[in-house]
């Protein structure tokens, strides 16, 4: 785990498109935003989860995660930049992993090639695509915490250059913002429980003898 890491995750929107609150559809026994915390939760020595709407329900869903700061935004309103804002205010680290709560897809071992790339701001590229979570460096904070809600991390990351970190993970990319969205992401989680179970039984299965044979 990597003490200069901490984790950013915005959930505070009103999921206007997914046609119900998205942050509480299940990915097999977690929430959205449970997967999601649970992919970060190993590299980072905090997790910053900023709620707005609903936010009652979000602190329930994060109540079992010690490391887990929940923060609120009563400007969500305004977008998640201004959600990106009031969570950094409560970071302390060299450096911030940042994500919106809606990518349950991304692996763990995603974000630990990303946590140990060295560079000012890290994105990872599934096929040419930039994804998240991104990480970036104390030096961008001010600007981000000076720059009106107006404005988004994307404005500001241009300006930058950045290390990209080529993954094979479509889950970088995988974002839930609409109801097709959730069914196609909870898709791609079924067949990798699936293959992640086959890979457990036949690693646990016994060896017969006659197939150590010549």
């Amino acid at each position: 785990m990597a003490s200069s890491l901490e984790g950013l995750v915005l959930a505070a929107g009103l999921s206007t498109r997914s046609g119900s609150y998205k942050m509480e559809l299940m990915f097999g026994k977690s929430t959205l935003l449970q997967q999601c915390i649970k992919s970060i939760y190993a590299e980072c020595s905090k997790v910053i989860v900023v709620c707005g709407y609903n936010g009652g329900k979000v602190q329930e869903l994060v109540k079992d995660f010690k490391k887990v700061e929940l923060v609120r935004n009563d400007s969500y309103e305004k977008g998640m930049f201004s959600s990106l804002k009031t969570g950094l205010k409560h970071v302390s680290s060299d450096k911030l992993l940042i994500t919106p709560g809606d990518y349950p897809l991304f692996r763990q071992t995603t974000v630990h090639e990303l946590a140990v790339t060295k560079g000012s701001i890290v994105i990872p590229v599934y096929k040419s695509k930039k994804g998240h979570p991104i990480i970036i460096s104390k030096a961008l904070y001010p600007e981000i915490l000076m720059s009106p809600d107006s404005r988004n991390l994307r404005d500001i990351l241009k300006n930058h250059t950045f290390v990209p970190v080529q993954t094979d993970d479509v889950g970088v990319v995988s974002d839930v913002d609409t109801i097709d969205d959730y069914y196609i992401c909870l898709d791609i989680f079924r067949k990798r429980s699936d293959e992640e179970k086959a890979k457990e039984e036949q690693h646990d299965s016994p060896v017969r003898k006659d197939t150590l044979l010549p």
